[in-house]
């Protein structure tokens, strides 16, 4: 997975990524990077491309699509300390993969900068803000800042996934106090900002940044962010936020530099005192064929005060791996070279670090493709210049020394400055200025159209001879297209393949250049002058013609180079031209037959000898371009043999060639048997000019069967380039198949290590499980008990509901027969109303605090059924906390808990009904208090002023009764009221039943109405008594509540 990473950092990699003229005219402006993400992910990362490439004036086509650019500075930009490089802003994270390296040994390695980028994507996982805002830019700075401490010297160790794994549970303990869930999370920030001043708070954060100024960085300074993320807050919630991010930033950085004291010979430079005898880890470079190592590295690895210096300031030497094994054999045994492919694009190599110091380097020839890119394209140097432009040349031979017999690499700030002298040196306009490539056709284009695109740029002036590589530039770029038709990308490589063909056959030091970094074949088609002059190259080692092939297989040229000058070895003497000479064999026999016809037959054939003259002229002739074709023949073999697959067809050429000659031989003893019997007769002449003809006739058809055996050989030719690049790309495709595999090979291993793990781990959790599900089963039946436990309860419950609705059923009933009571006697006081008229005047008083009591008493009603409510409430809640489904794991207990769920939801229905018919009762309540209060006031004023009592209710028994039944009772109550009954004395008139009920109020005994029954000594109370009673309550209220002392004080 790649890493996300920011506009800006893709605009920086993507400037040094192409030609520096092209950046020159196409730069993209911070304006049109508003609105786009703090973090681009990949379709992000092509939009913003795509603006680039729309930015650019088409300047940018030769880089293919979005898409394909896209993958390209993917490559270019992950490898180690790559921000770095490219100048990217600390406050960004990582957007580099950690690269792992591969020991010959088998073991991995990585470089303790790519540590870094682990422990960055730990954090970022384990505290998921800190991927975001403020959070981002205080991690990546810190980071950053504690990479310093070992990019001074590039050290590898190795990778140990279980220490890995460590340090990321490390984090996470270490910054839980940060999780809002979590019970480590304090319940107080300590106040260290008392301050909503965001330069304040600024100002404390880079505390933790001792000697870092973030001027100039622009919209991703700490400052900015702050700026923007809290500028419209208030200082109150600036405060909080501020003490919360510096709680969360303290943690942070206690954490990672606990991790990084504990690991640190993963984070910091290597200590002898603690690490004795560290891992001597030298990079092996891969490159194709050869293997190699950096010769400074090497010598330093092998000997740490060794006092190398490089024959050149501006590279590094090479020395080949099998020379390190033979001449190092003795110390190599405790180096760990790790395998290091050199990597590179279509257009650019991927930089190298350096071990010694903070700088890059790239391989030579590297470099000389990219520059010469840059003249190509960036400059069109070609295309206006007049003369041969020597100078840049002779800058280009004092960095890139063909002097130097082994591969080399190259500073690249040594190179970069070389590519801004050569800009600077033609930076002026031009007018007109020189021609751009133009945009192929939506079908492609051919090789005529290639060569009328050479011809339009005005490459013809330098290079006559560029439209001759034409075709073979053509056949190139068709077998490595991507799309089924030729875009305008690929024109551009295939000018760009004419323009180097012609320049490094005009240019020999180039070539020698080329030859010595062991890269001949990365130009198509080139003749090299080592690679090509001696042997085949399966003897010899010689170059493929292929642009994109591997390099030779057999590097034994150095063999027969002396002094680190190259030594043209001659062509062998069978390679050489054919001598043009006449035969002296075949003249002194011709001059013998025409001395002897001569002689003999001076007058009968003298026109005959004229005419034989003649054809022997004409034979002559033929004789000559013979010759020729056979001094074709001899190049086309000595060419030929430049193809390993061709031996075998020229072989069987040199077999006709040779049936030729022998026809030859056979025609010449065949003239000279003509001849000799043209001495006897004019007959026989006449058949020697028969068979003149005759030898004309087979020298005809020789030169026509030559002709053809010329097109075969050509057809040939092109066959064997044809098949020799298929080669080449099939050994390309077969060596990363085979790569792959590998990989593929090492991933599954590492993945069955992984399984095997899993596996170990899934037994362990499996006899954990058992115990667990032990310990749940247990669980379970508490569980259910305590469920028997809540359902008895919910069952008394649903009793004590029930028994109230009896106990509301029965105040309904006795409701109806009060009313027909009070029907009855206000019937009877109707008629006495006017008397009493002035004694209710003495009571309005009385009657108002007595609506006050009520309205109390109400309100205390609903207060207790409002507890009963959420009594229930409680109860429900209770119920479904224990019926989680963490807790129980038994499908029957579920079934009962949905049951018990649904008895509950019945019984929460049966409560509001009664509730709803207490709302009602209460209304009629009210008004039977009205009527009860009128009725006692009434009772009272004809007791005082009358002396007689009312009736009692007929149903009730009489007070003896139950004072007969009681006696103890009565007789307790009687001594507790005796104090009270001079109190009593002005209602002495008023019934004796009424005068023992308000006693009882008066007392304020607790009463249970529906056992009908006192608590303390559980005694009865009499039917009457209990009526009237139960109808002074129902008026005051519903429920079990005791009546208030207002009107208790009234009637005493």
């Amino acid at each position: 997975m790649t890493a996300p990473i920011t506009p800006d950092a893709v605009r920086k990699i993507s400037s040094d990524y192409i030609l520096e003229k092209f950046c020159q005219q196409s730069e993209l402006k911070d304006d049109q990077l508003i609105g786009m993400p703090r973090f681009l992910d990949e379709k992000g990362e092509i939009d913003l491309i795509r603006v680039l490439f729309n930015n650019s004036n088409n300047l940018l086509r030769m880089y293919g699509s979005p898409e394909e650019h896209m993958k390209n500075l993917r490559i270019s930009r992950n490898f180690t300390m790559s921000y770095k490089y490219f100048g990217t802003k600390p406050t960004v994270a990582f957007y580099t993969n950690p690269l792992m390296y591969k020991s010959l040994k088998n073991d991995f390695f990585m470089a303790k900068p790519d540590f870094f980028v682990i422990l960055e994507n730990i954090a970022v996982k384990g505290h998921p803000d800190m991927q975001y805002g403020v959070y981002s830019a205080f991690l990546a700075l810190f980071i950053k800042m504690q990479v310093e401490k070992v990019n001074k010297t590039l050290e590898f160790v190795r990778i140990d996934n279980a220490k890995v794994e460590m340090i990321a549970r490390e984090f996470k303990i270490g910054m839980d106090c940060c999780n809002d869930d979590s019970p480590r999370f304090p319940e107080y920030l300590p106040i260290k900002i008392s301050s909503g001043s965001i330069p304040q708070f600024y100002d404390k954060i880079m505390e933790f940044f001792p000697g870092v100024s973030e001027e100039d960085d622009g919209s991703v300074t700490i400052l900015y962010i702050l700026k923007f993320m809290y500028s419209n807050r208030g200082d109150d919630l600036r405060i909080g936020c501020f003490n919360h991010l510096l709680f969360v930033f303290e943690t942070l950085v206690n954490c990672l530099n606990d991790i990084i004291k504990k690991h640190s010979e993963l984070f910091l430079p290597t200590d002898i005192t603690t690490n004795p005898s560290p891992p001597i880890v030298v990079r092996l470079f891969d490159d194709g064929e050869p293997k190699f190592v950096m010769k400074s590295e090497f010598l330093r690895a092998i000997d740490p005060n060794s006092n190398y210096m490089e024959r050149v300031d501006y590279g590094y030497e090479t020395i080949q791996m099998k020379e390190v094994l033979e001449k190092y054999k003795d110390n190599i045994d405790r180096i760990e070279f790790i395998r290091t492919p050199i990597l590179r694009t279509k257009h650019k190599p991927v930089p190298i670090r350096l071990v010694e110091s903070e700088e890059f380097c790239v391989l030579a020839v590297d470099a000389l493709f990219e520059l010469l890119r840059e003249i190509i394209f960036g400059i069109k140097l070609f295309q206006y210049v007049e003369e041969w432009p020597l100078s840049i040349f002779q800058q280009i031979h004092s960095v890139f020394d063909s002097n130097l017999n082994n591969q080399y690499f190259i500073n690249l700030r040594v190179f970069n400055d070389l590519k801004k002298s050569i800009n600077a040196a033609y930076s002026s306009s031009l007018s007109p200025p020189p021609k751009d490539v133009r945009n192929a056709k939506k079908d492609g284009f051919t090789v005529q159209n290639l060569k009328n695109e050479l011809k339009h740029l005005g490459l013809e002036k330098h290079f006559p001879e560029i439209s001759d590589h034409a075709e073979i530039a053509h056949t190139e770029v068709m077998e490595l297209k991507k799309e089924r038709f030729l875009r305008t990308c690929d024109l551009y490589d295939a000018v760009e393949i004419c323009q180097l063909r012609c320049i490094f056959n005009r240019v020999p030091e180039l070539r020698i250049f080329l030859h010595h970094q062991k890269s001949c074949w990365r130009v198509l088609g080139l003749r090299c002058d080592y690679c090509t002059g001696a042997e085949p190259f399966y003897e010899n080692g010689r170059c493929e013609i292929s642009i994109f092939a591997e390099a030779p297989k057999d590097n034994s040229i150095d063999t027969w180079l002396t002094g680190g000058r190259p030594v043209y070895k001659p062509i062998p003497e069978r390679f050489k031209t054919v001598s043009k000479s006449e035969d002296p064999v075949l003249k002194l026999k011709t001059e013998k037959f025409d001395i002897e016809a001569t002689n003999s037959h001076e007058n009968s054939i003298a026109d005959v000898n004229k005419e034989y003259k003649e054809s022997e002229a004409k034979i002559e002739i033929l004789r000559k371009k013979l010759m020729e074709k056979e001094e074709e023949i001899v190049n086309f073999k000595r060419d030929a043999l430049i193809h390993e697959k061709t031996v075998k067809g020229f072989k069987e050429l040199k077999a006709k060639i040779a049936v030729f000659e022998a026809r030859e031989k056979e025609m010449i003893e065949e003239r000279e048997r003509d001849a000799l019997a043209h001495e006897k007769t004019v007959k026989g002449f006449k058949e020697l000019k028969e068979k003149i003809v005759e030898y004309k006739a087979r020298e005809k058809e020789m030169m026509e069967e030559r002709e053809r055996n010329e097109l075969t050989h050509s057809k040939t030719v092109l066959e064997n380039e044809h098949l020799m690049r298929e080669n080449a790309s099939f050994r390309s495709q077969l060596k990363d198949s085979i790569e792959r595999i590998k990989s593929e090979i090492d991933t599954r291993d590492k993945e069955i290590e992984k399984l095997g793990k899993k596996i170990a781990n899934y037994e362990k959790k499996q006899m954990n499980e058992h115990s667990i599900r032990a310990e749940i089963e247990k669980e379970n039946e508490n569980l259910k008990k305590e469920i028997e436990e809540e359902m008895q309860k919910n069952a008394i419950t649903v009793e004590e509901l029930s028994n109230l609705k009896m106990r509301l059923e029965t105040s309904e009933a006795q409701m109806s027969e009060a009313r027909s009571q009070y029907e009855i006697t206000i019937e009877q006081l109707e008629k006495e109303n006017q008397e009493l008229k002035g004694s209710n005047e003495l009571y309005c008083n009385n009657f108002n605090s007595i609506n006050e009591t009520i309205h109390r008493e109400r309100q205390t009603f609903g207060a207790v059924r409002q507890q009963l409510v959420e009594r229930i409430s409680e109860l429900e809640r209770e119920l479904i906390s224990r019926n989680q489904p963490g807790n129980i794991g038994i499908t029957d207990w579920i079934a009962e808990k949905r049951v018990m769920q649904e008895e509950i939801a019945e019984k929460t229905r049966q409560i509001a009904q009664v509730i709803e018919s207490n709302v009602v009762l209460r209304t009629e309540n009210e008004m039977n208090s009205r009527m009860v209060q009128n009725l006692l006031d009434r009772l009272s004023g004809i007791s005082i002023s009358s002396g007689v009592a009312p009736t009692p209710p007929p149903s009730g028994p009489s007070t003896s009764s139950w004072n007969h039944q009681n006696p103890t009772r009565d007789s307790e109550l009687e001594d507790e009221t005796e104090t009270k009954d001079d109190q009593m004395s002005s209602m002495s008139t008023v019934p004796s039943l009424l005068t023992k009920a308000l006693r009882w109020m008066t007392l304020g005994v607790e009463y249970d109405w529906n056992t009908k029954q006192y608590p303390p000594n559980g005694r009865a109370v009499p039917e009457e008594l209990y009526q009237l009673g139960n109808l002074i309550n129902i008026s005051l209220k519903l429920g079990d509540m005791r009546p208030d002392a207002t009107i208790l004080n009234y009637y005493r």
